[in-house]
């Protein structure tokens, strides 16, 4: 196991909690991004909320008169249907914040942290602060030593000193003093 880390939106990026070689669990904070995307959900959130107030007192009212026999029962039930579609706007637009990890709150935020998919050990971090990368940027690979598949490389002359089986010793370049077996 290798996986690559990319953000779902574009922005730019903020903070780097972790540095190359940290061990991360899933679910650390990993970076944190600046996205005008997030900032786009949240208003339209505020707007359409305000809306949403809006057509429910709109929607109480027509079912008040339609009680009584002043309005038709068409336009309580398009009242009742504008409430609904605010509602199924509002409901999207929040499990959109949830998925960039965004809680939605009184709060206005532009932001969003990245976290770890998978626990390991962070092998490299490409980017940094204030860089705008786009989505397809790899932002930092975490590595997870107990999936790891190793490739080497043998030259000619120490090919005939290696025996299928035999116990092997390895450094890599992001542990250059620890020694693996």
């Amino acid at each position: 196991g290798i996986v690559r880390i990319v953000s779902p939106l574009t922005g730019s990026v903020e903070k780097i909690f972790i540095h190359v070689g940290d061990q991360v669990s899933k679910g650390d904070p990993l970076i944190e991004i600046k996205s005008p995307e997030i900032s786009d959900i949240q208003s339209r959130l505020i707007v359409i909320q305000s809306q949403l107030n809006e057509a429910n007192r709109i929607y109480s009212l027509q079912q008040q008169l339609f009680d009584v026999g002043a309005t038709a029962k068409n336009d309580m039930l398009r009242s009742e249907a504008t409430v609904k579609e605010l509602q199924a706007n509002i409901d999207g637009l929040k499990n959109k914040l949830a998925i960039y990890n965004v809680p939605h709150s009184a709060d206005y935020s532009d932001r969003f942290e990245i976290k770890a998919p998978i626990s390991g050990y962070i092998a490299e971090i490409p980017t940094g602060i204030g860089m705008r990368p786009d989505t397809s940027a790899v932002l930092m690979t975490i590595a997870d030593p107990a999936k790891m598949v190793v490739v080497a490389n043998i030259s000619d002359s120490d090919i005939a000193k290696t025996q299928k089986g035999a116990p092997l010793s390895f450094t890599t370049d992001i542990y250059p003093n620890k020694i693996f077996k």
